[in-house]
């Protein structure tokens, strides 16, 4: 699994989330305060194109499709 950090716009504590929660609400898990969890490095709605991206290379590099052959690419 894939992961980025993000601070909690509350308290600050880092966060490991995974990629999946991109452009999602979340909790943090030490205020438990409500927020969007996104990649400070990239703007927002870009996360499906990244994951696009992700995907594509991953599988070019492993040869095989990410998930194995029933996994559906987001759209």
């Amino acid at each position: 699994m894939t992961f980025f950090i993000q601070s909690c716009p509350r308290c600050a504590r880092r966060q490991n989330l995974p990629i999946q929660l991109l452009e999602k609400a979340t909790r943090c898990r030490h205020c438990e305060s409500a927020f969007i969890a996104r990649d400070s490095e990239h703007e927002p709605g870009e996360a499906c194109d990244r994951m696009d991206v992700w995907i594509i290379e991953t599988e070019i590099k492993s040869g095989s499709p990410v998930g194995g052959e029933n996994h559906l690419r987001p759209r």
